[in-house]
């Protein structure tokens, strides 16, 4: 993307309305005072974990629904807490950002995640890595920058890398977020709308925010293949995303009836229990352990070429299918 681009946008983005939608992660100016599941934690104990290492990346497999092989992973937080045990991101992530916290967190999961990146590339996986970024730590100047310089010291390929977003957020960090977006997206960055249908102005975010990737929420997955009025608005979903030229995700795939149900609407990428839950570095090692080497290559962007792999719950898919057990049919279009 041009500067000239970059300053059209900006230029746009003034002569907006103060009402203009925006986006972001439950995020504000002044962050709200954290819910009840995070109000016990202090900032000293926050700042402990953090220093411990005791946040740590979990990745969740997504897969390619065209060639069925395993596409990249989503980057998830949690806590390891001496006491605690594992804790969802629910639990503390409203804590960091209202202690100031949240780009410590940040900075932390991307170097594990890099570090991860070049454990894949060593056994010949050049995954994508997606990874979910508050506006708290995108309104910050040289956030973007600070992103591209972390890819270029561990010599990854920037397109390698996905921010997701989700779509509420206040009006006073949107100049900001957007300019920090536009910056990422000019270095290489792929940028992609989380949750997609689910808040209140997705498509002003469309037209204004710099998306290569949306992703459609789980709910329009599971009731799709139950309701003609979910399927519809999942319908137009892909559609839609198709014209704008934007990589379509499915997220929550659960069952074999969801499978091809996305399928059928021409979703390009599948995420869910059934390809596989979130599981920490040495988990996601073994996971691509177990993969099913297909006998095309694939060229990489580094211009080396590398197996295809198969999930092992998609070979099972196969198999019943070769043995005639029906899979579980969408419903047609209506």
């Amino acid at each position: 993307m041009k500067a000239a681009s970059i300053e059209v946008k900006r230029e746009v983005l003034q002569s907006a309305p103060a009402a203009t939608p925006i986006l972001a992660l439950r995020h504000r100016r002044a962050p709200p005072a954290p819910q009840a599941s995070a109000v016990s934690w202090t900032r000293d104990q926050l700042r402990a974990g953090l220093d411990a290492g005791q946040f740590i990346p979990y990745f969740q497999p997504k897969v390619d629904l065209v060639t069925d092989t395993v596409h990249g992973v989503e980057i998830l937080a949690r806590w390891n807490h001496p006491v605690h045990g594992l804790l969802q991101p629910s639990c503390f992530i409203d804590a960091l950002e209202y202690n100031g916290l949240i780009d410590s967190l940040t900075e932390s999961i991307v170097h594990a995640a890099l570090a991860c990146a070049h454990a894949c590339s060593a056994r010949g996986c050049e995954l994508n890595f997606a990874l979910n970024v508050s506006p708290l730590t995108l309104r910050e100047p040289g956030a973007a920058a600070r992103l591209i310089d972390l890819l270029s010291d561990a010599s990854l390929a920037p397109a390698r890398l996905t921010i997701e977003l989700t779509e509420t957020a206040s009006s006073a960090s949107y100049p900001a977020v957007l300019d920090a977006l536009l910056r990422a997206r000019a270095g290489g960055i792929e940028v992609s709308i989380d949750d997609f249908g689910t808040g209140h102005s997705s498509l002003a975010l469309l037209n204004s925010m710099p998306f290569t990737e949306l992703k459609i929420d789980r709910a329009f997955v599971c009731e799709g293949v139950r309701t003609d009025k979910s399927q519809a608005i999942a319908e137009s979903i892909v559609q839609l995303a198709r014209k704008l030229g934007l990589r379509t995700v499915a997220e929550g795939i659960e069952t074999g009836g969801e499978l091809a149900y996305v399928r059928a609407l021409g979703c390009s990428v599948g995420q869910g229990y059934l390809f596989a839950r979130p599981m920490d570095q040495a988990g996601l090692m073994d996971f691509l352990g177990t993969m099913h080497p297909r006998r095309h290559l694939h060229q990489s962007g580094t211009g080396t070429s590398r197996p295809l792999l198969t999930p092992p719950s998609l070979v099972a898919l196969r198999s019943r299918k070769a043995a005639g057990v029906a899979p579980v049919q969408p419903r047609k279009a209506r």
